[in-house]
């Protein structure tokens, strides 16, 4: 088929060009459209799996043309038979078919969406076909229907997510139609997720109440679903329900209402304990940020192994800036010295694994020196901060972390021939001792690289 752009001269205006080849497409579908035995050889090259995206130009000019629908789509549906394998073609042209036909008359649109839900030839493409036109209350249990029959594969309800599409539809319809895709498996799981991320991404555009609303289904789903276990196909959608839970601790009024979130998020990072937050999603901080306290004295009782995974995840300063190129923390300084100060015997040990090591912006002591004052066992509390920086990860980010804490514990006032002061001593002697080693094996790798050149 002959490119539409063929004819552009403007090379560098691609929007203009793009306009222009619209046009041209659409007049090029009306052509078509009046000679049928043409058209009717064109059908195979319309609906090849490697059609062009202007074909739905064509296919809009062609459905503002055609006296016969019924025909057409019959001759579709015998071109989809001789090639064996619908997924070996494409309904860019068919999709074309429907936004031109309910240009025209939307109620006859209407019932050949209703008779394509069921269609053993056409069913797998309803759901690409269900959004060329505007998705109403009908299209949303159109696509229900769709999804209890089955014959259109899961990873194309994605679509719904796309362009705002279910943006006209409520939040209770929304609802339903992920409820039903969460429920076929993984492939489901995989595909509600993706899909409810992109209505979050755009939820400023509802109500307030709506958005409560959909701050309360965030929670629910991540609360009643098994999403923790989905690690499909290498794509876990980290950062997408990191932004859902976000959305639900947001319109959350109470610890009540995110506490199932937050029992599933420790499950879920016991489960893949290695990961980078800034880069996969931090499911925690959210739930922190808005509920301090409570998260803490939560987190303060749960299993130790995942208390870990937990708290390392949330230390890691480095790894999480603020637009300004600024380190953040998970919670204040403030917040966690006042939860610690209640009761110091039982939390102080925590507050050390969850502390930022760099200093406090503006006038004040370092939060580290605040949480040393309120230690019973400042020895105990010393071992748990060099522990946490001999652990935190690799040389890039150990590095700095390791010299920090040199500072940090020198800085802390201990008495010459008492224990707090050998241990003091001894932990320093720890850390530099793996700073001297990371440095003479990144110098060795150096060298060596440098030779590979000679």
């Amino acid at each position: 088929m002959r490119d539409a752009w063929e004819d552009e001269e403007d090379e560098g205006d691609y929007l203009g060009a793009d306009g222009r080849a619209t046009v041209k497409s659409e007049r090029l579908g009306q052509q078509l459209a009046s000679d049928e035995v043409l058209l009717r050889e064109m059908l195979p090259m319309l609906l090849d799996e490697g059609a062009k995206p202007y074909t739905v130009s064509v296919g809009r000019g062609v459905a503002l043309a055609t006296t016969d629908p019924s025909s057409l789509m019959s001759q579709i549906k015998d071109v989809i038979l001789a090639s064996g394998d619908i997924t070996r073609l494409n309904p860019t042209f068919v999709f074309g078919l429907v936004s031109g036909w309910n240009e025209r008359d939307t109620e006859m649109t209407s019932k050949l969406l209703d008779t394509l839900v069921n269609d053993a030839d056409l069913g797998s493409w309803l759901p690409t076909l269900q959004f060329a036109t505007p998705l109403t209350k009908d299209g949303a249990q159109r696509i229900r229907q769709a999804l209890a029959l089955g014959l259109a594969p899961l990873w194309r309800y994605r679509e719904l997510g796309y362009g705002s599409r279910l943006a006209s539809v409520s939040v209770a319809d929304i609802r339903d139609i992920l409820n039903d895709l969460a429920s076929k498996g993984p492939d489901g799981m995989h595909a509600a997720l993706d899909v409810l991320h992109m209505v979050v991404f755009s939820a400023e555009e509802r109500t307030p109440d709506e958005q409560e609303e959909l701050g309360h289904y965030c929670r629910n789903f991540l609360t009643r679903e098994d999403w923790p276990n989905l690690d499909h196909e290498g794509e876990r959608l980290d950062y997408e329900v990191e932004q859902l839970i976000k959305f639900g601790a947001k319109h959350s009024k109470s610890f009540d209402e995110v506490q199932g979130v937050l029992l599933q998020a420790v499950r879920a990072r016991s489960l893949y304990p290695r990961y980078t937050p800034s880069t996969t999603g931090n499911f925690l901080s959210p739930i922190l940020r808005r509920y301090a306290p409570e998260a803490l004295n939560y987190l303060l009782n749960v299993d130790e192994t995942q208390q870990r995974h937990v708290l390392d995840d949330l230390a890691m300063e480095e790894s999480s800036v603020d637009s300004s190129g600024r380190m953040t923390s998970p919670i204040s300084e403030d917040a966690l010295v006042q939860w610690c100060a209640a009761d110091p015997s039982h939390r102080v040990l925590l507050a050390a694994r969850l502390c930022q090591l760099h200093g406090k912006n503006g006038n004040g002591p370092q939060v580290t020196q605040r949480l040393y004052e309120l230690a019973p066992d400042k020895s105990a509390f010393m071992a748990e901060l060099t522990q946490r920086g001999l652990t935190s990860g690799s040389s890039d980010w150990l590095l700095p972390i390791l010299r920090q804490l040199t500072t940090v514990l020198a800085s802390f006032p201990t008495q010459p021939g008492t224990p707090d002061r050998q241990t003091q001593e001894n932990e320093v002697r720890r850390i530099n001792s793996r700073i001297d080693s990371w440095e003479k094996m990144l110098a060795e790798n150096s060298r060596g690289r440098d030779e590979t050149f000679e």
